[in-house]
């Protein structure tokens, strides 16, 4: 196995080539009650959600037939926070590109929050921010790298093609 700053390295440079155009800060409902049965939130449940939400935005905004061809909106993110911890709450953040140049980012906006809040882990209380330079980019890639932690496997998911 590769020592943690390896792994940190390598997702620096593979983020570098990413042309994220969003950057999403969402917060995340720490349990879900249906009746008397309570569910707590897990790393998994909020991987599965946000490949939930991305999906449905994908097909809102290219388009149903873009989906079934394989396309999609690109997204690289990470979990942050510990389950049903009062110390830091669970919560995501999100770099999301491959918007069309014909969609405009203001509509994805809307989209994301829509989709964000109706979807079962998603919170109100998030922010959202246009990536529009490469310095903006850098910071947002430093940013979510500041908890790193070698369980990738967990805390990080990913939907990036080149």
């Amino acid at each position: 196995m590769s020592p943690p700053s390896a792994v940190r390295d390598a997702y620096r440079d593979w983020f570098g080539s990413f042309d994220a155009q969003l950057a999403f800060t969402g917060s995340v409902r720490q349990c879900v009650q249906e009746g008397v049965l309570v569910e707590w939130v897990s790393t998994e449940a909020v991987a599965k959600n946000v490949a939930y939400v991305m999906r449905r935005l994908s097909r809102r905004i290219l388009g149903r037939a873009a989906c079934r061809a394989g396309c999609g909106l690109l997204y690289a993110g990470v979990v942050e926070g510990e389950p049903r911890s009062d110390f830091k709450r669970m919560h995501v953040h999100l770099a999301i590109g491959g918007v069309p140049a014909t969609c405009s980012l203001g509509d994805v906006r809307n989209a994301l929050l829509d989709q964000w809040r109706s979807s079962r882990w998603g919170y109100l209380d998030n922010h959202m921010q246009e990536l529009a330079t490469d310095t903006e980019r850098r910071r947002w890639n430093t940013y979510t790298m500041k908890e790193f932690r070698p369980d990738i496997s967990e805390r990080w998911f990913t939907n990036f093609r080149r």
